[in-house]
């Protein structure tokens, strides 16, 4: 005799679509994850080509030469902004230094000018 979970096996139909897929004939070279920034260059002089020793990939020598000379340009820039800033803080630096050689000035005026303390314990204050 059969059990009722039999019965329910025999009812039940496969859903479509449970085949198993066939093998994609399609592959992509995929890159190497990350951007390469070109930071190691080889100069071949015979083929007059720049490549990335890195990634192997041929660059444009005047695309290779305009964006390091506009790195070169922006890093300049970047330096003379620093020395100006140095410039105004040392500047800034002196005057306050000044500032404070005059305080310490008027403090100890101003103690000379101050009574001593009053001596109630027998010891200085």
């Amino acid at each position: 005799m059969r059990s009722g979970r039999d019965r329910v096996n025999d009812n039940v139909k496969q859903f479509p679509g449970t085949e198993p897929l066939p093998v994609n004939p399609i592959t992509l070279e995929v890159p190497p994850f990350g951007h390469c920034a070109h930071d190691l260059i080889t100069l071949d002089g015979h083929n007059r080509t720049v490549r990335c020793t890195t990634c192997s990939k041929v660059l444009d020598p005047f695309n290779f030469l305009k964006d390091n000379a506009l790195t070169l340009q922006t890093a300049w820039r970047n330096y003379r902004m620093v020395m100006e800033s140095v410039r105004q803080k040392n500047e800034l630096l002196e005057v306050l230094k000044k500032e404070e050689a005059r305080l310490k000035g008027l403090i100890r005026r101003h103690k000379e000018k101050v009574e001593p303390p009053i001596d109630t314990r027998g010891r200085h204050l």
